[in-house]
């Protein structure tokens, strides 16, 4: 969904001091054909899977920042 100010508010949190993942960067995601024949972008799993055990981690570890706020929030899926 372009145009929806992402990019932006992940560059706001970064600024703010909070770790942000682009997911859209090529080193979360990577283009395929979809079926009709139209270009999609598609996360890496493994990068993903790998991100998500960091974030359970984090979790366990460290006392959420605010009450109920202990995941992380995806922007976008395919």
């Amino acid at each position: 969904m372009p145009g929806t100010g992402k990019a932006t508010a992940l560059e706001v949190l970064a600024a703010r001091g909070h770790r942000t993942v682009d997911a859209d960067s090529g080193e979360w995601s990577h283009w395929v054909t979809a079926p009709d024949g139209s270009p999609d972008r598609v996360w890496r799993e493994d990068a993903m899977a790998e991100l998500l055990r960091q974030l359970e981690a984090l979790t366990k570890r460290d006392a959420p920042v605010r009450p109920g706020m202990d995941r992380g929030i995806a922007t976008s899926a395919s």
